[in-house]
């Protein structure tokens, strides 16, 4: 009898990736084929982001960015001579199923290396001198005999490190400019919803639908894009009520609200790219517990909803794939790409509900953020993505916006 195809996927820092997480994986992989129904025909890492990552190491060297990290573990395959990959993702389901959609059949099983090294037969940590092998550990070593060619030899002839993921290394330190003490610090957002270090299965796997936004404790922030004449009398009269009564704003027109900034610039290209009717970027600042109620009363709008509660509601959520900033993103995709794995949250309103954006204890504020768009896609123009995330959030990132439990469904 045939073998059913099956993959496994470690999610950790990996900062950086050692012999012992090369260990784990093929553990996992023995293991999984011992049982006689599986063969595993991929390995692969699903890398934190890099803002996990900065709630274990206060300081960041170049090396240690998501990309280079990502880049080390892809440089396992060589030194282990079987096919493992590597790509960022929050949480092993989420990488697992993304990479079954792209490389394997759709009946391929997914195993993660933690989960099954809870319930045995995975050595974490190896023997000998691998027994207390730790990424700590061997950033330790760096930091103290320098991060110098030398040092990562010594660690690769130690076998504590592979041979390729040495040479990797090795060259990030060769072309930066950064000394081996730790340098600048990854600045973020307010993170404070997130547990600290890599988040647990559960918690990765509930972010592939996940309200990501601005907020604080009273009030979070959604976008809309409008023209010029009604953007101008909103922000002026903070209210919706002064282009109402000019003729321009209608409550009786469906409406949407999107927390994410890079779908907003996407839905409106940025301001410059599209009509002028999206030529203004507006934040819409609502009070948390009118969020919350909005979502109370939504129904999705998916294939798989129900009709005729969806076209009966007056607040809909779609859920569409993620945006993300991309410098080479051409045409249509305005300077974005969409992430296939993260959905983003899109709220429709329409009767009653549009009618609640005339309220000011649901509408706290509103305010223009168009040049903070216009600059970002700037940036993008230029080819800095690192300059269009300082132009699209200069103060505060977007994050999990933790939904009470009783609201979640």
């Amino acid at each position: 009898m045939a073998r059913k195809e099956a993959i496994v996927v470690f999610n950790g820092c990996f900062c950086p990736v050692h012999a012992g997480h090369i260990q784990a994986l093929e553990d996992c992989k023995r293991k999984i084929e011992s049982r006689g129904e599986y063969s595993v025909t991929a390995g692969y890492f699903a890398v934190a982001p890099d803002r996990y990552v900065k709630q274990k190491v206060k300081q960041m060297e170049p090396w240690m960015t998501a990309a280079a990290r990502t880049e080390l573990c892809k440089a396992v395959a060589k030194d282990r001579g079987w096919p493992v990959s590597a790509a960022e993702f929050e949480g092993w389901k989420r990488c697992g199923k993304a990479m079954v959609e792209n490389h394997h059949s759709p009946d391929t099983e997914v195993f993660g290396v933690r989960a099954e090294a809870k319930q045995g037969g995975v050595t974490r940590k190896g023997a000998g001198e691998t027994a207390d092998l730790s990424s700590t550990s061997i950033r330790a070593e760096l930091a103290k005999h320098g991060s110098t060619s030398g040092t990562v030899d010594d660690l690769v002839k130690r076998r504590l490190l592979g041979k390729e993921v040495g040479e990797v290394l090795k060259r990030y330190f060769k072309t930066s400019s950064a000394p081996s003490a730790p340098g600048e610090p990854i600045r973020h957002g307010d993170d404070r919803s997130l547990d600290k270090g890599y988040p647990s299965d559960a918690y990765a796997e509930a972010q592939y639908r996940q309200i990501r936004a601005i907020y604080d404790e009273r009030r979070i922030i959604v976008y809309q894009a409008y023209n010029d004449a009604i953007a101008d009398a909103a922000v002026k009269g903070n209210s919706f009520k002064a282009p109402m009564e000019a003729g321009l704003w209608k409550p009786t027109r469906m409406t949407w609200v999107k927390p994410s900034a890079v779908w907003m610039a996407y839905r409106c290209g940025w301001t410059t790219m599209k009509d002028k009717n999206q030529a203004r970027v507006l934040a819409l600042h609502l009070s948390r517990e009118g969020f919350e109620d909005l979502l109370m009363d939504a129904h999705l709008s998916h294939s798989s909803a129900d009709p005729s509660k969806c076209r009966d509601s007056s607040v809909v959520v779609q859920w569409d794939p993620e945006r993300e900033m991309d410098t080479e993103g051409s045409g249509k995709q305005v300077y974005t790409r969409p992430l296939r794995s993260v959905r983003s949250i899109q709220i429709g309103l329409r009767g009653a509900a549009v009618q609640k954006l005339l309220d000011p204890t649901l509408v706290l504020e509103i305010t223009d953020e168009t040049a903070r768009f216009k600059k970002a896609a700037a940036a993008l123009e230029a080819g800095d993505a690192e300059e269009a995330s300082a132009a699209l959030w200069p103060r505060q990132r977007e994050c999990p916006f933790p939904v009470p439990r009783c609201r979640r469904s």
